[in-house]
């Protein structure tokens, strides 16, 4: 007559429909106990977090790219503050260059590493602005921030910035302040770079502009989309003071000749991307001396054939050795005896820089170089700028 469960149903009969509720419950905590519950957490590696929804997914990414713009924000301009960087080999880095320290930094977060690899690009394209990129992304990340606190949905901020964009590539030609016309012309590449230099070295603009101009036009290709920033090098040299700086065309390396021969004419230089000493055996032994005859003939052998080897490579026409590596004093004593000014560069890009300028190959060899391996130069001397000893080849 009474529901099983039922408040007026007898009392046997509820504390069976309670029994049999908690064996229903007891059940269900087993079987969701092995075969479900599993978060995110669990399918993901050890460290991984997982975010989901407006609140922690898009504004975590917007507070990542807002924290990388304020860090490079107050660099901007002239008058920016220099920034103390320690990378991941430790070194020191104290600049306001908003490129050295987007790349410096190794960001990690994808949304603000997509930020780094905008800058790195307008570095690579432009070469000027990076800080500009950096500043008005976090710009743009920060308003949307507050129309998604205003209920509006991302697609509808991300529509409104694509409508932004075509609009602006209507106006942004009517923008423009100054056009260099003819890319030959020092004068007009001078006006076009001064901002850019006025940006890191304000108040010597009108000094650098026109030697910045002058270096860019000599080297510019006939194609002016290939032009390589890298064939243009500055030599720091203390002792002297910025205004003092001029324009040398050739290479200049700021070190000092090995030898006691400073200067050559018409040089044909060799280059050694090896050690310039004859190749000694991986086994150890003892030498025994009894008198002395056998010490004074102990590196006869090995002088002779140093020897030999410098004198093939002055047959040829050398009369310029640049070493990359180590050099022997043997080596060195037989090259001062044939006429052979020896120069040391231990940097490897130096080298490749030489290597183009004189149309000379990089040897991994210690010996006489083929005709197509041996570079040229006008002039080969060392000159004392500033108080330091540098070597120039024009």
């Amino acid at each position: 007559r009474h529901p099983p469960c039922s408040p007026n149903a007898p009392q046997g009969r509820v504390k069976r429909c309670s029994g049999s509720l908690s064996l229903y419950q007891g059940a269900m905590t087993s079987f969701m106990g092995n075969t479900g519950g599993v978060g995110m957490s669990d399918l993901l590696k050890e460290g991984s977090k997982h975010m989901s929804g407006v609140e922690e997914a898009v504004m975590k990414n917007i507070e990542a790219c807002k924290k990388l713009s304020t860090i490079t924000r107050t660099s901007i301009g002239p008058n920016g503050m220099n920034k103390m960087i320690v990378n991941h080999l430790s070194k020191l880095f104290v600049t306001n260059d908003a490129s050295t320290m987007v790349r410096e930094m190794e960001v990690a977060h994808p949304a603000a590493k997509l930020v780094a690899m905008a800058a790195q690009a307008q570095t690579e394209e432009i070469g000027d602005a990076t800080n500009l990129v950096v500043v008005l992304a976090g710009t743009l990340c920060e308003k949307a921030e507050e129309l998604l606190r205003q209920g509006l949905h991302t697609a509808d901020v991300i529509a409104g910035y694509t409508k932004a964009i075509k609009a602006l590539l209507v106006y942004i030609d009517t923008l423009e302040a100054y056009t260099v016309k003819d890319m030959r012309n020092k004068k007009e590449v001078a006006a076009a770079i001064r901002t850019a230099i006025g940006s890191k070295q304000y108040g010597l603009e009108d000094v650098l502009a026109p030697l910045v101009a002058d270096a860019c036009v000599q080297i510019l290709p006939k194609d002016i989309s290939t032009f390589n920033i890298d064939n243009v090098r500055v030599a720091k040299i203390p002792g002297m003071s910025v205004s003092e700086s001029f324009l040398m065309k050739g290479f200049v390396l700021t070190r000092n000749s090995e030898g006691t021969i400073k200067h050559t004419q018409e040089a044909k230089i060799v280059v050694f991307g090896t050690e310039v000493d004859l190749s000694a055996t991986e086994t150890k032994g003892n030498v025994l001396i009894k008198n002395a005859e056998e010490l004074m003939n102990y590196s006869r052998s090995e002088e002779e054939a140093m020897d030999k080897c410098v004198r093939e490579i002055a047959e040829t026409g050398i009369n310029v050795l640049v070493a990359q590596t180590t050099m022997s004093e043997m080596a060195l004593h037989f090259c001062e005896r044939q006429k052979i000014m020896v120069i040391k560069c231990p940097s490897k890009f130096e080298i490749a820089r030489l290597c183009k300028l004189t149309g000379a190959t990089s040897l991994a060899r210690f010996g006489a170089p083929l005709p197509e391996e041996i570079g040229i130069a006008d002039r080969v001397s060392v000159d004392e700028i500033g108080g330091v000893p540098c070597t120039t080849f024009v």
